[in-house]
């Protein structure tokens, strides 16, 4: 089954700042750099039931997902048989150790105007860094009502998971000013039409912590 990918952080008392990375094996950072608070990123996530009843809207789980209610305060649907993993410092949920992941970033206390510029930033270091680098689009746009931006691109893996790959970032400003959230999926260019699908169900799930938004 193909799956999506995602990116994961945690911010305020509970963590800092996680890098995030696209792809081989160095990637680029999502802002500055820090760590998680001690013992916050090891505990595993607890599953909630969704409300049942004829109108559960952007509440509605499909088929073989379920809620996961992250350690690190944010809560999101991920398909069954994906395991919270932790690798460097950064919060993934993947069934096959990473070919599929979702990853989920936030930048409490972001450097740019708005996350379009950021994405500009980062897409300056890849082009030079992912061979075959190739955009296919990035354009602003608002999510849940704030400032927003969305960056889709490929290239060709030659470390980890090797072959053509396919990326795309949702990132927003929680509040004026941040924090920034940076919802990232990555899968293999193959069947990429499912997985987009999937990352657009992240995308309704996707419930920021409380105290951040």
């Amino acid at each position: 089954m193909l799956v999506v990918v995602v990116a994961a952080a945690v911010l305020g008392g509970a963590a800092g700042l996680i890098a995030m990375k696209y792809g081989e094996g160095s990637g680029t950072s999502a802002g500055a750099s820090g760590g998680p608070a001690a013992g916050s990123m090891s505990s595993a996530p607890r599953t909630t039931p969704e409300p049942t009843g004829p109108a559960q809207g952007a509440s509605e789980i499909p088929d073989g997902w379920h809620r996961v209610e992250d350690p690190a305060g944010f809560s999101l649907v991920v398909p069954q048989g994906w395991e919270r993993q932790v690798n460097e410092g950064q919060i993934d949920y993947t069934p096959d150790d990473g070919v599929h992941r979702i990853r989920i970033s936030v930048d409490p206390d972001p450097d740019f105007d708005h996350p379009y510029l950021h994405m500009e930033n980062m897409e300056e270091q890849l082009s030079t860094r992912l061979p075959g680098y190739e955009r296919i689009g990035m354009e602003k746009n608002t999510f849940r009502d704030r400032p927003g931006a969305l960056w889709e691109f490929t290239w060709n893996e030659t470390k980890d998971h090797a072959g053509p790959r396919h990326g795309i970032d949702q990132m927003y400003y929680g509040g004026s000013g941040g924090p920034e959230y940076a919802l990232y999926l990555t899968a293999p260019q193959e069947g990429w039409e499912a997985s987009r699908e999937k990352f657009d169900i992240m995308l309704r799930s996707w419930r920021a912590p409380q105290t951040q938004e």
